[in-house]
C-alpha cells in the first residue's frame, strides 16, 4: 500500500535540524477511505483500498459492529472506486461510484447511484434510466425512499425515488438557480429554497401550499441579507443565518413562516456562524462556528448527539470532533477526531456500553507521528488602517527564530479563508525547515459582510497591504528572517505572490504563483466566469467596475518591479485562470530579460490532482525554495518502494 506506482527522483532542501518525512506520507490515501454504521448499529460498511497503484482495487466491506465479522466483500469494477456510502436500511447500503480520470491517480464522481443488497450481494443501477442523482435526504420514516436531487437544464428538480426499482416521483423544481432546497419539518416536503438568479443575487423563496414559489427576499452580493438553514425546534419556525445587522456578522436567528417575524438567537462579535447540527430526522442539536479554532454550541443540551459530542471532546479536549454517522437510536457513533498536527482519526462510541474505541490508526498506517509534525496557532494584529486581521502560523521545533518563512496566500479571495486545521501543504513546507503564515486578509469569509466587502476593487491595494503588514509583523515578533521569505499561492494567492513581490521588492526574496489570475484586464474575455451574467457582474463588482480599473492592477503590468526569483506553474486545462494567464505573465517577465522557473502540465486544471503529479509539484517547489531561502543542503530523496 506504501509503494508508488512510479519511481521519481524528488529534489528538496532537508531541515538542518530534523530529518524530513518523505513526500509520499502526505498523499498516499487512507487503506479506510470512509465508514457508515447502519441504522440499527448491527453493521459497519466501510470503503477500503487494496493494493497498489493500476492493481489498486476499491472494495466495500460489511463488517459486524460487535465482533469485526466479514459479512460481506464487493469489489468496484475495474478504475472506479466509491464516492460515498449511505445505508437505506439494515439490509441495503446506496454507493456513489467515481471514475478513474485518464492518465492521473484520481477520480471524478459519475453522479450514478447503486444500491447493494448486504445478503445476497446483489447490485441494482438505480439510475440506469433516468440519469444521475444525488441523495439529499433518506427518509427515516419511509426507508425504502429517499429525496434526490437532478439537473434539468439549468434548474435542479426534486424527486422522490423508491429504492427497490429507482422509479421516482417529481416533487417540485427550483424557482433559482442552484441545489438550496429546505425541507418541511418532516423532512418529506420543501419549506424553502435558496439560490441565485443571472445578476448574482441572492434569492429566497418560499413554497406554498399550493406549490407554488412565493419570492421573500433578493439581495445582492455586496449586501446583508438573510436564509433559512433548517427547522427549528418550534412549529413553523426555521433557523436562519442572518446578516442584517451594522458589521454584517452571520448570526442565528429564527423565522417564523405565519407571523413572518425574525428573531436572533445568537451573534459572536467577530465571527461568522457556519452552521447547525442535525440528526437524520432533521432535529437540531448543535452550532457550529469557525473561531480562531472550530467550535461547537449546544442548542439542545439533552439530545443524545450533543451528550456523545461532549462525551468525546472530553477524551480529546485538543482535538476537533465530527460526528459524521450514527444508529437511528444515536446509541452508536462514529466520529472524525481531527488536529492541525495530526492525521485524522475515526473513534466509535458505544454509549450502552460505555467504550470509545479506535477504527482507524493512520498515524501508524502511514507512519507520521503528530511529534514529528509543526504546530498551528493563530495570531491577530492591527493592519496599518487599524483593521483587525487574523491568521495561523505553522512552525516546526526544529525551525530556527528568526527562519526562513513562507507566506501562503490563500485563493478566492472573497469569502474563502484560510481555517485551523491539518493540512498538508503546509506541513511539507514546515517539516522542511520553513515557517508557514496564512492571512485572512480583508475580503476573506467568515468575518462579516462588512470585512468582506472592504476587499471589493482591492486587488493589488489593501488586500495585499493586509498580507504585507502581517509579513512585518512576523519580522517584528522575530518569527521570520527579513533575508528569507518567499510569498506563494494559487488563483488569486498567485496573483498576490507576483504584487506582493512588485510592491515590497525588498521584502520576499522569492515568489510562488500556481494557476495564477494575472491579466486582470482580459477576466471578462476569458475563464469560465466569464461565461454567465453572474460571474461577469460579480467580477465587475468585487474586481473594478471597468476594464481600465481591472487592467490598472493586472499582475502583468508589474514585471519589471518584481526582484524576487519567480516560480509560475500552471495546467494546461484550467478554466478558472485559462493558461494564457501564465503565458502573458511569462512574456511580461520575458519583455523584462527576467528569467522565471517554470511548471507547465497540459493536462492539469485549476486544482492540480493525482497523487505522483501533486508530489512532483511540491518535490519542484521545496527544490526552488531551498535554492531561494533554504540552507542549501538540497538533498535529492528517492520516492519508491523502499520508503
Amino acid at each position: 500500500m506504501r509503494r508508488l506506482t512510479v519511481l521519481c527522483t524528488l529534489f528538496f532542501a532537508a531541515s538542518a535540524n530534523a530529518e524530513s518525512i518523505p513526500l509520499w506520507k502526505f498523499f498516499e490515501p487512507f487503506d479506510m477511505a470512509q465508514v457508515q454504521i447502519s441504522p440499527n448499529g448491527t453493521y459497519l460498511a466501510a470503503s477500503l483500498l487494496h493494493g497498489d497503484g493500476d492493481e489498486q482495487v476499491n472494495k466495500l466491506q460489511i463488517l459486524r459492529r460487535d465482533n469485526g465479522e466479514r459479512v460481506y466483500t464487493f469489489s468496484m469494477p475495474e478504475k472506479q472506486r466509491i464516492a460515498s456510502i449511505i445505508w437505506a436500511d439494515d439490509d441495503n447500503v446506496l454507493l456513489s461510484p467515481s471514475r478513474k480520470i485518464p492518465n492521473e491517480d484520481a477520480y471524478a464522481p459519475t453522479f450514478g447511484l447503486m444500491k447493494v443488497v448486504v445478503e445476497t450481494g446483489k447490485t441494482i443501477d438505480l439510475t440506469a434510466s433516468g440519469g444521475g442523482a444525488g441523495i439529499l435526504n433518506m427518509l427515516a420514516e419511509e426507508p425504502d425512499h429517499a429525496l434526490v436531487l437532478r439537473l434539468s437544464g439549468r434548474y435542479v428538480e426534486l424527486f422522490k425515488m423508491h429504492l427497490q426499482s429507482g422509479a421516482t416521483s417529481k416533487i417540485t423544481r427550483a424557482p433559482a438557480l442552484g441545489p438550496g432546497f429546505i425541507l418541511t419539518p418532516d423532512l418529506q416536503d420543501v419549506a424553502f429554497h435558496v439560490g441565485t438568479n443571472d445578476e448574482n443575487q441572492t434569492m429566497v423563496h418560499e413554497r406554498l401550499g399550493s406549490g407554488e414559489w412565493d419570492l421573500l427576499s433578493v439581495n445582492s452580493y455586496d449586501q446583508r441579507g438573510w436564509r433559512p438553514i433548517a427547522a427549528a425546534f418550534k412549529p413553523n419556525e426555521y433557523f436562519t443565518i442572518d446578516r442584517r445587522n451594522p458589521r454584517g456578522i452571520a448570526a442565528l436567528g429564527i423565522y417564523n413562516r405565519e407571523t413572518r417575524e425574525h428573531t436572533e438567537v445568537f451573534q459572536d462579535d467577530t465571527y461568522d456562524v457556519t452552521g447547525v447540527l442535525q440528526d437524520q430526522t432533521g432535529n437540531v442539536w448543535g452550532l457550529s462556528i469557525n473561531h480562531h479554532f472550530p467550535r461547537v454550541m449546544y442548542l439542545n443540551n439533552k439530545h443524545p448527539l450533543a451528550l456523545h459530542h461532549k462525551s468525546i471532546r472530553r477524551q480529546f479536549p485538543e482535538s476537533t470532533i465530527t460526528i459524521f454517522s450514527y444508529s437511528h437510536d444515536h446509541q452508536m457513533v462514529l466520529a472524525n477526531v481531527s488536529n492541525a498536527n495530526a492525521l485524522p482519526e475515526i473513534v466509535l462510541l458505544n454509549a450502552k456500553g460505555g467504550t470509545l474505541d479506535p477504527i482507524t490508526d493512520r498515524a501508524t498506517e502511514i507512519g507520521i507521528a503528530s511529534d514529528q509534525l509543526a504546530t498551528v496557532e493563530p495570531f491577530g494584529l492591527n493592519a496599518r488602517d487599524k483593521t483587525p486581521i487574523y491568521g495561523y502560523l505553522t512552525t516546526h521545533k526544529d525551525v530556527p527564530r528568526p527562519g526562513p518563512m513562507v507566506v501562503r496566500v490563500h485563493g478566492g479571495p472573497l469569502d474563502a479563508r484560510d481555517s485551523y486545521g491539518f493540512d498538508g501543504v503546509n506541513q511539507i513546507f514546515a517539516t522542511n525547515g520553513y515557517h508557514v503564515m496564512q492571512v485572512n486578509f480583508r475580503g476573506s469569509g467568515g468575518f462579516g459582510t462588512r470585512f468582506r466587502n472592504k476587499g471589493f476593487r482591492e486587488y493589488g491595494g489593501a488586500m495585499q497591504d493586509d498580507v504585507t503588514d502581517a509579513t512585518h509583523w512576523a519580522i517584528q515578533q522575530g518569527i521570520a528572517d527579513p533575508d528569507r521569505i518567499c510569498i506563494a499561492g494559487g488563483s488569486y494567492g498567485a496573483y498576490s505572490a507576483i504584487m506582493g513581490a512588485a510592491k515590497e521588492p525588498e521584502l520576499y526574496q522569492c515568489a510562488i504563483g500556481q494557476s495564477g489570475i494575472y491579466d486582470i484586464g482580459a477576466i471578462e474575455r476569458m475563464g469560465d466566469m466569464s461565461r454567465s451574467k453572474s460571474g461577469i457582474a460579480w467580477m465587475r463588482l468585487t474586481m473594478g467596475r471597468t476594464r481600465e480599473e481591472r487592467q490598472a492592477v493586472s499582475a502583468t503590468n508589474f514585471a519589471s518591479d518584481v526582484k524576487a526569483a519567480v516560480m509560475l506553474i500552471h495546467g494546461g486545462q484550467d478554466r478558472r485562470t485559462p493558461q494564457e494567464h501564465y503565458h502573458r505573465m511569462k512574456e511580461a517577465f520575458d519583455k523584462v530579460g527576467k528569467e522565471v522557473t517554470t511548471h507547465f502540465r497540459g493536462n492539469q486544471g485549476h486544482s492540480w490532482i493525482g497523487r505522483d503529479t501533486v508530489m512532483d509539484l511540491y518535490g519542484r517547489q521545496l527544490a526552488f525554495l531551498d535554492q531561494h531561502i533554504g540552507d542549501g543542503s538540497t538533498q535529492a530523496q528517492s520516492v519508491s518502494a523502499a520508503n
